[in-house]
């Protein structure tokens, strides 16, 4: 990419006039205006932008205009981190929303063994405990972690199950 002037040349005009805040706004939450890489006049580093027509340049952040003295065209993502992207969504993250808690949980089928399989051991681990120990409040402690750990395990289960359902 090569940085223009913006005394040798415009981005293209928005297809909308956008001469208020609330029509600006507008168009970049329908996506109508373009964001462009620019320098701003007295800047360090460059910064992006969106081209509001008429030579004006806008950021949404702060909603005001800036003067701009170069412009380029933002790069596109190349198409290997797209493949990437896809390929992860498929096979890899899992995306749940749990209704007992509302809170989205993202695993893999390994991830679910092993979830399952440690809380198997911690389960079998306060068992034995609690067979050896000669104290009421060692087991009760025991006791009060199996049951958390239960219902650890069947709610992972049932989320699990569920998704491989929408699949």
């Amino acid at each position: 990419m090569k940085w223009i002037s913006v005394n040798e040349k415009l981005p293209p005009e928005p297809v909308r006039q956008v001469s208020t805040l609330d029509k600006i706004m507008e168009a970049i939450e329908a996506e109508e205006l373009v964001e462009y890489l620019v320098i701003i006049d007295g800047a360090k580093k460059a910064t992006t932008l969106y081209y509001t027509g008429d030579g004006e340049f806008f950021d949404a952040i702060t909603q005001d205009l800036y003067p701009v003295i170069a412009w380029e065209e933002l790069p596109g993502v190349p198409d290997s981190y797209v493949e990437k992207s896809l390929v992860n969504q498929e096979t890899e993250i899992i995306e749940n929303k749990s209704e007992e808690t509302g809170k989205e949980e993202y695993f893999s089928d390994k991830e679910y063994e092993k979830k399952q399989l440690f809380d198997v051991s911690v389960m079998i681990g306060c068992l034995i405990i609690r067979w050896i120990t000669k104290y009421y409040s060692v087991s009760l402690i025991c006791d009060c972690f199996m049951v958390i750990v239960l219902i650890d395990f069947l709610t992972n289960k049932n989320i699990y199950q569920q998704r491989k359902k929408r699949k």
